[in-house]
């Protein structure tokens, strides 16, 4: 919440590659994050699957890509892939300054964690 108002929630379910910040509300109520691939919308793009709301990651840690991992790569090639998987959240705060403080293991395919 900011100001009594939504402005976002921390999601991670498990069908997700990471966590992310979604949907994001505009100060008038409006909801400023594209649907897909998560509430998709009419019209809408439907590119870039992996960009689900607001997230931080990188394209390569440990030769894995965390960036780009999405419902859209195939099987095959998934091996090539991270996984963020949130293990904690030691603390939220709303209002005029948002605070989240959580832990996440960074993983491969196999669920090797680092």
């Amino acid at each position: 919440m900011a100001d009594d108002s939504p402005f976002t929630a921390f999601i991670y379910p498990d069908n997700l590659e990471k966590p992310t910040l979604y949907p994001i509300f505009a100060a008038n109520g409006e909801v400023i994050t594209r649907g897909f691939p998560l509430a998709p919308r009419p019209n809408e793009p439907t590119d870039h699957p992996h960009h689900i709301g607001l997230w931080m990651n990188y394209e390569s840690v440990n030769g894995l890509d965390f960036w780009n991992n999405s419902s859209a790569i195939p099987e095959i090639k998934k091996n090539k892939y991270g996984w963020i998987k949130t293990t904690a959240i030691s603390e939220t705060k709303s209002g005029t300054a948002g605070v989240i403080k959580y832990t996440a293991d960074w993983c491969d395919i196999k669920n090797m964690c680092y």
